[in-house]
């Protein structure tokens, strides 16, 4: 067994299992899932906008069929609550000199939380579940899919009016002012005048 985490023994010694597969770059998986509508499967729950994480599977399977998702460690923190975690992973239909295959992985990471979205401390085994799920789906987000959901999520709500206002309407901007280049010795060199000084 190859020496580190548990996900790194994973990755290494995996082998290659269809010489169909074709190769897949994070570019690609990010233009296919980002082009998803979502709009229909999103559901609003306590004002926040949220995916099925049944829907979102089913749709990671019909573009990625092999697509793996691993839960790791959670996160025990000081004050009783936890913190869930997992890696999603593509296999891009490469292979490394030993055959094993490679993957396009991402990691997320989520908190226990109440249907106030606070964290809960001491959860039980059901919210810890719902919490792995919900983290899943946030982690295909990664690889593009709903992604726009999640937009600003970590910003009060005034703060995210303020983002989307500014966004939707850009400020004019000032057109750039140069100076033609001055001939200096055969070569052109913008505002030399400013230069000499």
């Amino acid at each position: 067994m190859k020496s580190g985490t548990f996900w790194e023994y994973q990755m290494t010694t995996k082998k290659a299992t269809s010489a169909k597969d074709l190769p897949v770059t994070m570019r690609e998986v990010w233009q296919v899932l980002s082009a998803v509508d979502c709009s229909k499967h999103a559901k609003e729950k306590n004002g926040l906008t949220f995916l099925s994480w049944a829907w979102a599977w089913g749709i990671m399977m019909q573009y990625y069929p092999d697509v793996h998702h691993a839960v790791l460690g959670d996160v025990d923190h000081a004050d009783g609550t936890k913190t869930v975690r997992c890696t999603v992973s593509i296999p891009t239909g490469n292979t490394d000199a030993d055959g094993n295959m490679r993957y396009l992985a991402r990691d997320m990471w989520l908190p226990v939380m109440d249907y106030k979205n606070k964290a809960i401390p001491n959860p039980d085994a059901r919210a810890i579940s719902d919490a792995r799920m919900r983290c899943m789906t946030k982690c295909f987000a990664m690889f593009g899919l709903g992604h726009y959901i999640y937009a600003g999520e970590d910003m009060p709500s005034e703060a995210k009016q303020t983002a989307e206002a500014a966004v939707a309407e850009p400020a004019p901007q000032e057109p750039v002012k140069t100076n033609p280049p001055a001939e200096n010795n055969g070569f052109n060199i913008p505002n030399a005048d400013a230069a000499k000084s």
